[in-house]
């Protein structure tokens, strides 16, 4: 019996319909390692006039980026170190994304601004 609705049929293998060949597929899956992700602090949360980012681990480049639900950036900052101090200024009242950037892969947690 068939499991596909009408008025779709299943199809033996090996089958060819106007020109095209179908035929059975078999897919392999390989599951990495999932990278490490940087250590991070985000405070004040919610952030009123500034937002301190601190990285956890070695200290080195950082880009720190706020994005509003539409994925748009709002504020970015760039800097070096083991802490990022971010101004708000401007920026809205609202449900934000921090993501942040370093040496050691991207890590984004959710932060609220409320002036």
């Amino acid at each position: 019996t068939s499991t596909l609705p009408a008025p779709f049929v299943p199809l033996p293998a090996n089958t060819s319909f106007r020109g095209v060949a179908f035929a059975p597929v078999a897919t392999a899956l390989a599951a990495a390692a999932p990278a490490a992700t940087p250590e991070v602090s985000v405070f004040p949360n919610p952030a009123t006039d500034q937002l301190t980012v601190q990285l956890g681990g070695a200290a080195g480049p950082m880009q720190v980026t706020i994005l509003n639900m539409l994925g748009q950036a709002v504020a970015e900052q760039r800097g070096t170190g083991s802490r990022l101090t971010l101004g708000l200024t401007g920026v809205a009242p609202g449900v934000y994304v921090l993501r942040m950037q370093t040496l050691a892969g991207v890590s984004s947690c959710r932060v609220e601004v409320s002036h």
